[in-house]
């Protein structure tokens, strides 16, 4: 699995031969790292590989965990490598997005008996995510999707940074635009990034299905914008998610009936093998007493 998501990402790349795929493609993971960090170094590459080469790197950084990148970390310098490419360059994107690896590669060092803290681990991809930059938001939404392809429980500490109720603050104020005759109402985030947002969150509820009440915002922001003379792209996402949020909680409720209804049963079904057990006790009283008056009557 993991190999073949590495060679989907690096065969985007624009390498002058096609034969070097091959080898990056055939290497292990920890190569490829050093190959990504290699490229960050060459002053022939063009920002546009470098920022390739940093989306590369953050995905690998998602993952996999500290067991692959102790080593790395400890011998490659790639930690002084990201932080003086970031000191150095004056592209915001490549500044950005080093902090970004830097940030998740730190995350993963702080790793305990190979639990992953998703929440913190996904704090940077997040920020990414809703840059108002495209290319960068860009990043941070491949990035999330193949965390969630990859690793689906990953999509919990997404909900536990508020993705429903940054969405829905976002829908808010797009609505308000709609809906506004004047021009001072002007979305949080162009349209473009908040397309990439409901595309990840798409991309989890298929997948993940413990959301508690965290949606409630979430669902009437979204039938707000439904209900306006919004995007067509911004209306199939919405619907496709409201329909599979009220799937699973159509869900839930009937689970909840069947739970309640399976209780009932057990309830039931105690008190019957009570009353059983009660009759058995009596008749056993009677024969105990029965006996008793007999021995009493042959005494006399």
């Amino acid at each position: 699995m993991e190999d073949s998501v590495i060679k989907r990402y690096i065969s985007k790349q624009n390498f002058a031969q096609n034969d070097q795929i091959d080898v990056i493609v055939q290497e292990d993971v920890k190569t490829q790292i050093l190959v990504h960090t290699g490229r960050l170094l060459m002053r022939e590459i063009s920002d546009d590989e470098k920022s390739l080469s940093l989306e590369n790197l953050i995905i690998l950084s998602i993952t996999h965990g500290w067991d692959v990148w102790q080593e790395i970390v400890c011998e490659s310098g790639i930690i002084e490598i990201l932080t003086e490419l970031l000191l150095q360059t004056k592209n915001l994107r490549i500044r950005t997005l080093c902090g970004a690896v830097i940030e998740t590669i730190q995350q993963r060092e702080t790793e305990i008996n190979e639990v992953v803290d998703w929440q913190t681990l996904l704090s940077p991809l997040i920020s990414l995510l809703f840059n108002r930059d495209e290319l960068v938001s860009e990043s941070g939404k491949q990035s999330l999707i193949m965390s969630i392809e990859m690793r689906p429980e990953s999509f919990i500490g997404l909900i536990n940074l508020s993705i429903f109720d940054k969405a829905s603050e976002v829908l808010d104020t797009y609505t308000q635009s709609q809906s506004s005759q004047s021009s001072q109402v002007i979305p949080e985030i162009p349209i473009t990034i908040l397309i990439k947002v409901l595309e990840v969150i798409e991309k989890g509820v298929h997948l993940i299905f413990d959301y508690g009440k965290k949606t409630y915002n979430f669902k009437i922001a979204s039938q707000k914008v439904i209900y306006t003379n919004s995007e067509e792209r911004i209306k199939d996402l919405l619907s496709s998610i409201l329909f599979i949020l009220q799937e699973q909680e159509e869900a839930d409720e009937f689970e909840g009936t069947l739970k309640e209804k399976g209780q009932r049963i057990e309830i039931q079904q105690i008190r019957q093998r009570l009353s059983i057990v009660e009759e058995k006790a009596r008749v056993a009283e009677d024969r105990i007493k029965q006996a008793e008056d007999k021995l009493k009557i042959e005494q006399q």
